[in-house]
């Protein structure tokens, strides 16, 4: 399965239309190459994905940092011990929603050139770099 690209540009006019969120559920999405099916909720208020959905609550640019470094479970659990990041719902669930082990998904690891150059940009945006 190939992750369609986007322009930088639209990635920042999407963020800047649509809040922290968008940019948080593209980082997901670009690490899984899946669009995941869970809510995101940004620390600004902002919400990506669909209505109903398992909830994580995103509550710091630190929690983007974690998963940057770590797409995996690994940077889950390190932003949710830090306290960066919360989740409503049954846990298991929002796990099974994220497939980081799935043999049909590529994962961060196996991203193109583009793609990585587009998740920096993207964690950057979101305010995961410091």
């Amino acid at each position: 399965m190939r992750l369609r690209s986007r322009s930088p540009r639209a990635v920042e006019g999407q963020l800047a239309a649509t809040g922290i969120a968008y940019a948080l559920q593209r980082l997901l999405e670009m690490a899984l190459a899946a669009e995941p099916t869970i809510l995101v909720r940004a620390w600004d208020g902002s919400e990506a994905g669909p209505a109903g959905a398992p909830v994580v609550d995103v509550r710091s640019p630190d929690a983007v940092r974690y998963i940057a470094q770590e797409p995996n479970e690994l940077g889950l659990a390190r932003a949710y011990v830090s306290g960066s990041l919360d989740f409503e719902g049954d846990v298991y669930e929002i796990l099974r929603a994220l497939p980081f082990h799935d043999d049909q998904h590529q994962h961060a690891r196996s991203l193109t050139a583009r793609q990585k150059a587009e998740l920096a940009s993207v964690v950057a945006r979101a305010g995961g770099v410091g």
